[in-house]
């Protein structure tokens, strides 16, 4: 994928007075550093009152599921009368349905029936359990076992972001046949302790010692084990695209590279000059998609 950038764009600012804070506190009180970066971990970025939104795309019937106590908001978009393979597409941390939706539309147009949602306390949907502003990844993954559940399991599974590691998780969870389900994953987050660390940091300075406690504190807070769970530690089987840009600064690119090379059907095309958001509209990456419909297509002819 050919760069047409010439400036470095990232979709993260640096903040010195933070960074600073967030050194000394490593040494001198890790638990707090830790428990400052869980809270801002569980908040959705940016403030609700200008959280992203998208549009209901043109065409789309406009869908509502109830979720727990949270009505989620999110659209099926299909031009086959209902006789196209079903996708889901996955937006990621703080994003929503726009965010795929370019891609999204590519899938409808090679004859797929796609449905997305916004996550709660993401977009249009109304809070999820830790109120508007918060949300966590457990809520996410349970969030799309749900829809799963109820609409289908997805014959192919388009995602962004923390959204590829929410989407293979529920796939897993809901007993998708991995081997026949395509996945199209998008600058992927693919979890485990690493993972966690790279993307805090790229946000701020968070040492060592308040990681370690960050991690354990994240467990309790889900009632799970999420910190432990890394997608590049498993071998999933399924027909993979993995679209990866080298200036992807909360998710870089090597996780993309180490993600191919543990899966055993999974390709990886590596860009310049896209950063972590902008890659989901480009050219290159829409060609990329289109090729890996039709050979996916060809498969289950």
């Amino acid at each position: 994928m050919a760069q047409d950038s010439k400036k470095k764009s990232t979709t993260v600012q640096s903040n010195p007075a933070a960074n600073m804070l967030f050194t000394v506190l490593d040494y001198t009180a890790p638990g707090l550093a830790a428990d400052i970066m869980l809270r801002q971990w569980c908040k959705i970025p940016p403030n609700p009152r200008k959280r992203l939104r998208g549009p209901l795309p043109k065409g789309a019937k406009q869908l509502s599921f109830q979720f727990g106590s949270t009505e989620l908001w999110g659209w099926e978009w299909d031009r086959t009368g209902g006789e196209g393979p079903l996708a889901f597409a996955f937006h990621g941390w703080g994003g929503c349905t726009g965010d795929t939706q370019r891609l999204a539309e590519v899938m409808v147009d090679n004859g797929y029936r796609v449905i997305s949602f916004d996550s709660p306390s993401h977009g249009n949907s109304g809070p999820g359990r830790l109120g508007e502003k918060s949300s966590h990844g457990v809520e996410v993954i349970e969030t799309w076992t749900a829809l799963m559940e109820h609409y289908g399991i997805p014959d192919v599974a388009l995602a962004h972001s923390f959204g590829c590691f929410s989407a293979v998780e529920a796939l897993q969870e809901v007993g998708a046949p991995m081997e026949e389900t395509g996945l199209i994953l998008v600058a992927p987050w693919t979890g485990g302790p690493r993972a966690f660390y790279d993307t805090l940091s790229s946000y701020v300075s968070i040492g060592p010692r308040a990681i370690k406690r960050f991690m354990p504190k994240l467990d309790r807070v889900t009632e799970s084990a999420i910190s432990t769970i890394d997608l590049t530690a498993q071998e999933v089987p399924s027909p993979t695209l993995v679209l990866h840009d080298t200036w992807d600064r909360p998710n870089p690119v090597k996780y993309g590279q180490k993600l191919a090379d543990a899966w055993p059907n999974a390709e990886l095309v590596v860009s310049e000059g896209l950063g972590h958001r902008r890659i989901l509209a480009d050219p290159s990456a829409i060609a990329a998609v289109e090729r890996f419909l039709k050979d996916f297509d060809n498969r289950r002819a």
